[in-house]
């Protein structure tokens, strides 16, 4: 189970491998858990672009857990 509480922190200019573009940042925080007894406090942060209509990146951190992930290629559809 995920319960998570999101704010939006701003908007503004947020610069990524591929450019630089305007973007929400938006923290959801909260806790996970799942039937194995796992419990953890989660912090999420998302930079959406909404030129792009995607994030441009985000990070997610648990107790133990890191992850990075950042937009480095994008072409127009």
């Amino acid at each position: 189970m995920t319960s998570l509480d999101a704010e939006i922190l701003s908007f503004k200019e947020q610069t990524v491998e591929v450019g630089t573009y305007m973007a929400y940042t938006i923290r959801y925080k909260g806790k996970i858990t799942n039937s194995n007894g796992y419990s953890a406090e989660v912090e999420e942060l998302y930079w959406y672009a909404p030129e792009l209509k995607n994030f441009i990146k985000l990070t997610q951190s648990q107790a133990d857990y890191s992850y990075v992930e950042e937009l480095v290629e994008y072409s127009r559809p």
